[in-house]
């Protein structure tokens, strides 16, 4: 794998395409080489991508990053005003699963996006693994919401104390 990453690594030395270029990031993404992370959170924050090299980027964060090393970098797209930038970043929290991230997810507890609300609901249940407050289903989070908001805000406050 790590010859791979080497060979991504080369060709993304190389590429003259811009499409090339943000795929082999994406693919580096993927395999949890954060080097690319920094860069890439830089380009969503720009604005400047296509709506594909974004989707590109997105997927690769919400659904492949898992080292809580990215926390500090992906983070920084939960103030976005993209709604799909903040619903990738709280999925990759997610499946991240790190107490490093409890504060930022605390806070999107409040976000606008019920999705984004959800995941990070999903995450301070793994992290806790609290007994009877388990990661609820969708559904089960759309018919109990406030209760499950609550008593993750509730939760945070008093693992501050």
């Amino acid at each position: 794998m790590e010859s791979f990453n080497l060979s991504l690594q080369a060709g993304l030395d190389t590429a003259e395409n811009a499409d090339l270029r943000y795929r082999i990031q994406a693919e580096l993404i993927s395999r949890d080489d954060l080097f690319e992370l920094r860069p890439v959170v830089d380009l969503l924050l720009g604005n400047t991508l296509t709506e594909e090299q974004r989707q590109i980027f997105l997927l690769a964060i919400a659904n492949n990053i898992k080292s809580s090393k990215s926390v500090p970098m992906i983070t920084r797209l939960l103030c976005s005003t993209d709604l799909l930038s903040r619903r990738a970043v709280a999925e990759a929290l997610w499946h991240i699963a790190s107490s490093n991230a409890i504060p930022d997810l605390v806070r999107i507890l409040q976000d606008p996006d019920q999705e984004v609300r959800f995941y990070a609901v999903r995450a301070l249940s793994d992290i806790a693994n609290e007994q009877g407050w388990g990661g609820p289903s969708e559904s089960q989070f759309q018919d109990h919401q406030q209760e499950y908001l609550t008593h993750w805000q509730n939760w945070a406050k008093s693992q501050a104390q």
